[in-house]
């Protein structure tokens, strides 16, 4: 199967500093490593778009960033927002705004815009599902994928 992880998964599962996380943080860290260990179980395949890569390097220091990108590609399949994405994130845009505009994403039009585009990515490279933590994300997804939550312990 082939798995779209949104860019909260990966801050989940990589914090900066675990001695520091709430506990709160500390739930989602185990809820992202059980859902890391599901995966690696059954060998699915992992999607996540430049766009993904490029939101979680906003958090780390840029001088490991190429190590971090080398890591990317070398463990999952990466794709580019291509021309394929953008027929996608045209169809999800025109699905938003005729039947879930005013319900999601209230004052958080740039979130919109990163999540429709790595949706689309997904799409476009055959994601089944999507793992989110974000309730708006997975019911925009939910139109077009199977969209899931993190697991509970």
């Amino acid at each position: 199967m082939r798995i779209l992880l949104d860019t909260q998964i990966w801050i989940y599962l990589h914090p900066k500093s675990p001695a520091k996380m709430s506990e709160a943080e500390r739930e989602l860290h185990l809820r992202a490593k059980l859902l890391e260990c599901e995966i690696e179980q059954d060998e699915h395949e992992i999607i996540v778009p430049t766009i993904s890569v490029a939101e979680y390097l906003t958090g780390c220091d840029p001088s490991s960033w190429a190590a971090v990108v080398g890591q990317f590609s070398e463990h999952f399949h990466c794709p580019n927002f291509d021309l394929a994405a953008a027929q996608h994130a045209a169809r999800i845009k025109q699905k938003w705004a005729a039947e879930l505009k005013g319900k999601i994403y209230e004052d958080r039009r740039n979130v919109l815009s990163a999540d429709m585009k790595i949706l689309a990515t997904g799409l476009a490279n055959r994601a089944q599902s999507l793992y989110s933590n974000d309730a708006d994300f997975r019911k925009l997804a939910a139109h077009f994928l199977e969209a899931l939550e993190l697991p509970i312990n």
